[in-house]
């Protein structure tokens, strides 16, 4: 019986966890950026004082977001340790050798960029004991660059 109940409460909650992601997903699309939010409606989050135009700090807040959802279980919130996975600080400079895309084609799936021998790919999952990262399949370019703007703003 205990079980049972156990087996219910895991259910609920990844079933809220789901809600959640669906609604942080969508929610953005229902937010016109002509609209005025009133400043009693906006986050608390602080945005760096690096980042200062209104763009840049939506897509920084969006990479927030989608660290937490993706990439916080591995890389370590700082950018300057590591963790289970590199620190992430400087990023864009270690794969500076390399087209934009090789970088982000990396974030989404690592694997094919090991496989196809490319240098970088092959150098990290050497320095990493050949382990390999989590796809990310479902991120747009766009979302892998609010990421990456996250990365280097923090």
């Amino acid at each position: 019986m205990k079980r049972l109940a156990l087996l219910n409460s895991i259910i609920s909650l990844t079933w809220m966890a789901i809600g959640l992601m669906i609604i942080l997903l969508v929610m953005p699309a229902f937010i016109s950026s002509n609209k005025e939010v009133p400043e009693t409606a906006k986050t608390i989050d602080v945005v760096p004082a690096t980042v200062i135009d209104d763009a840049l700090a939506e897509t920084y807040a969006l990479g927030k977001t989608l660290f937490k959802l993706n990439c916080a279980s591995c890389h370590n919130k700082n950018m300057v340790d590591d963790m289970t996975g590199p620190a992430l600080s400087g990023v864009k400079d270690r794969w500076s050798d390399f087209p934009e895309k090789d970088l982000y084609d990396w974030i989404k799936n690592s694997n094919s960029l090991i496989e196809k021998g490319h240098p970088r790919a092959v150098e990290v999952w050497e320095e990493w004991d050949k382990a390999t990262m989590n796809a990310f399949l479902n991120l747009t370019d766009e979302e892998v660059e609010a990421i990456v703007v996250y990365i280097e703003v923090v």
